[in-house]
């Protein structure tokens, strides 16, 4: 192990517990947890991470619940707003990195092809908006920054899209599942690979390339895409589940009625991640075939 320093914030995250099993073999992790609590009291986690002084800061915390941001303003912004204001500015007053994750809800979905870091944001939710701004402090902050959006984010830990459809899946005949809103379905362990290739290249003194980058899985699907694959690859792998793929109903954005509007098309275009560093990016089937061999059913 090295000497090198890192601070995760958000460990216990699906996010953060995928980064944590990545990092912790090569590297001196200090974790905080519950940071958005923790960002109440800045002047105690300031003093934390400037005694720690780590070389990166990994901000894995957010508030992720769309549909509950919609009436819980106040605690995703302190999460997606605050928090990366004041960590920007501690990394700034100590030449760290600061690594982010950001969404692709930043956008309203309009646009047809796939969206590129250049292209203008018009969030259509409060997680949207308060994940930009969240950006937005960050840059604004000039300090060494890596802002990695994603989106359609699942792991076979904590509650995601993909466990939900498995778990409705063991006890449902029939489910609705949203057919009109398009994206990349990209896995923790994809998102970790491409962090610590990042956390790698920077610690050797390889890469000044700061700034936003497109993070995503290859290829697109819609939710109700989406759900199918997970049943049609959770068969051939011998789960015992009630529903098969054919009895999941396609339904509009309109249909489904969810609290929060999403964007249409959230497709992000990976070209310039891709131009950066060398690495391989898997289609989002073949990253969900290694996921669904991790998942017990007997825990969901």
């Amino acid at each position: 192990m090295s000497g090198q320093k890192i601070l995760l914030l958000g460990s216990t995250g699906q996010l953060g517990q995928t980064l944590k099993q990545a990092l912790k073999k090569d590297y001196v992790l200090t974790e905080i947890n519950r940071p958005e609590l923790v960002f109440l009291d800045k002047g105690g986690l300031k003093e934390k991470i400037r005694k720690l002084n780590p070389q990166i800061i990994i901000n894995s915390s957010a508030f992720t619940a769309v549909d509950l941001a919609e009436k819980k303003r106040k605690e995703a912004e302190i999460a997606n707003f605050n928090g990366p204001s004041f960590l920007a500015k501690i990394a700034k007053e100590l030449d760290s990195l600061l690594i982010h994750f950001s969404t692709d809800y930043v956008f309203n979905g309009f646009k047809k092809q796939a969206y590129k870091e250049t292209d203008k944001c018009n969030p259509l939710n409060v997680y949207g908006e308060t994940k930009r701004r969240g950006e937005l402090a960050i840059l604004e902050s000039n300090c060494k920054c890596l802002i990695l959006r994603t989106g359609w984010v699942y792991s076979h830990l904590r509650s995601n899209f993909l466990l939900t459809i498995l778990k409705l899946a063991s006890s449902k005949s029939t489910i609705k599942v949203v057919d009109d809103q398009f994206g990349s379905p990209t896995s923790t362990e994809q998102i970790s690979l491409i962090c610590l290739e990042f956390t790698k290249k920077y610690l050797k003194g390889d890469f000044k390339d700061f700034g936003l980058f497109h993070l995503s899985a290859l290829g697109k699907t819609s939710w109700y895409g989406f759900a199918s694959e997970i049943l049609d690859q959770a068969e051939k792998l011998g789960f015992d589940l009630i529903l098969s793929k054919e009895n999941i109903v396609p339904v509009t954005s309109e249909e489904y009625g969810a609290e929060a509007m999403r964007p249409k098309n959230s497709f992000l275009d990976v070209s310039k991640l891709l131009s950066l560093i060398d690495v391989d990016l898997f289609t989002w089937q073949a990253e969900l075939s290694k996921v669904l061999k991790k998942v017990d059913l007997n825990r969901l």
